[in-house]
């Protein structure tokens, strides 16, 4: 990979914060407490943006206290576009599934997709999460760089090491004729998932991978549409307010005379995560709650 000096990196988890120039690799790590570290990261990211941190640049963290810095990247991120030059990457993590507690395992992409001026990554794969971690750090203007944290054990196809992938660009990861499930994310290997297991059904489905939230690549969601004429977004979020939202607005917009059903959605119930691993489960949304509205759109 290309090196950077003019580029120093602050990368940060729950509990441990690494200071490192990735010119020489030399680093030191603190130890600190876990809520405090998610308030440093957050000022210490708007510090690099102001010129003050000795060595600022990029931070991670969990996605869950991104309200505590959200004031600070608004005010920062989004402007810097009209105020500073360069760019930062702010890499984050979210997910639930693992009995954290809601302060750990909202989904809080679209508050963040919301500031003007931010891009927002979410990668579903080890080789977009290569490919689109390298654009995020060349590209100019700021990008959150989100991680989902039950995708760390997957394993797939390495890249090349000048592997890169544009940022505001989706995939079509499995073809269909019948329905189309817009996804990001985990949930795009649910949604996989629950197109083969309704394939058997006769129902063909084609899934898009966002890999980006913002800016979102509507033209390709539009073009399935205008196939299969039925639409259905699945995202971890809580539906009310979710990315789904948008994507249905800007498809009964755009699309409205392709669509012969619905659009329908596929999300987490409006509650804070569950703690309890049964209600948890209950409350996240798989590939079986996809699948079943798959087949409600299917009958439309």
């Amino acid at each position: 990979m290309k090196a950077y000096p003019e580029k120093q990196v602050v990368i940060s988890g729950i509990g441990q914060s690494e200071i490192a120039r990735p010119s020489d690799k030399s680093a030191m790590r603190l130890t600190v407490d876990a809520v405090l570290a998610a308030i440093a990261d957050a000022g210490l990211t708007v510090a690099d943006i102001d010129g003050i941190a000795t060595w600022p640049g990029k931070m991670e963290s969990d996605l869950g206290f991104g309200p505590v810095g959200v004031g600070e990247l608004k005010e920062a991120l989004g402007i810097e576009l009209n105020w500073f030059s360069g760019g930062k990457e702010t890499p984050a993590q979210f997910g639930a599934g693992r009995s954290s507690g809601s302060q750990h395992s909202q989904s809080l992409e679209a508050l963040l997709a919301h500031i003007p001026g931010l891009s927002v990554v979410m990668p579903s794969t080890p080789a977009d999460t290569y490919g689109l971690l390298r654009a995020a750090i060349q590209d100019p203007n700021p990008v959150v760089f989100i991680e989902n944290r039950l995708l760390y054990g997957m394993k797939g196809p390495q890249p090349p090491a000048d592997h890169i992938l544009p940022i505001g660009k989706s995939a079509v990861v499995r073809p269909g004729r019948d329905v189309t499930v817009v996804s990001v994310s985990r949930m795009v290997h649910e949604a996989v998932a629950a197109a083969e297991a309704v394939a058997g059904d006769g129902i063909s489905v084609e899934v898009i991978d966002l890999r980006t939230v913002a800016p979102l690549d509507l033209a390709p969601i539009l073009e399935s549409v205008a196939k299969t004429s039925r639409l259905l977004i699945a995202h971890e979020a809580v539906v009310p307010f979710g990315i789904g939202a948008e994507i249905a607005a800007t498809v009964a917009r755009d699309g409205f005379w392709n669509l012969d059903a619905p659009i329908e959605r596929v999300g987490a119930a409006a509650t804070p995560p569950p703690y309890s691993p049964d209600l948890e489960r209950a409350w996240l949304p798989d590939r079986d709650d996809i699948a079943d509205a798959i087949r409600r759109l299917a009958a439309a």
